[in-house]
């Protein structure tokens, strides 16, 4: 729901906002039906918007949309220190941020590369999904506005 509002309000204008980074689910990752559903809320488009997003709930619950679930999904940790890096911050995950920094800094040589190499690229990927008007997580907004 939270994802579905923030997706709308940012293609509206917004350029700012608060949110759990953690718990936000990408727009383009949450199921189709679902994604309608909760559009059909926040967007006013039906009268029983909300009885048939509460039928529908237990359907979806847990369903794995969302970045902490992502987390759980160790898979993207086998890529390299820069694909892991780039993950972490497209999707907002913070776990593993300090082992991957340090390594990528351990390969560099010096500190410097990490911010401008890896980090910096990254960042581009955020930069280019928000640009689209793709929802990406608060964290790596933040950051890149920095």
């Amino acid at each position: 729901m939270h994802s579905v509002f923030l997706y709308h309000a940012i293609q509206a204008g917004m350029d700012m906002g608060i949110v759990n980074a953690g718990q936000l689910a990408v727009y383009e990752k949450i199921d189709p039906e679902l994604r309608e559903l909760c559009e059909d809320v926040v967007l006013n488009r039906r009268k029983d918007a909300t009885d048939r997003l509460l039928e529908a709930a237990p359907k979806f619950k847990g369903d794995g949309s969302g970045a902490k679930a992502q987390e759980k999904d160790a898979a993207w940790r086998e890529h390299s220190v820069e694909k892991r890096l780039e993950h972490a911050l497209v999707n907002g995950i913070t776990d593993y941020i300090e082992v991957d920094v340090e390594e990528a800094r351990q390969r560099s040589t010096r500190p410097l590369d990490v911010i401008e190499g890896p980090l910096m690229d990254g960042m581009n990927v955020v930069g280019d999904l928000f640009g689209a008007g793709q929802d990406v997580p608060a964290a790596g907004r933040q950051i890149r506005r920095a």
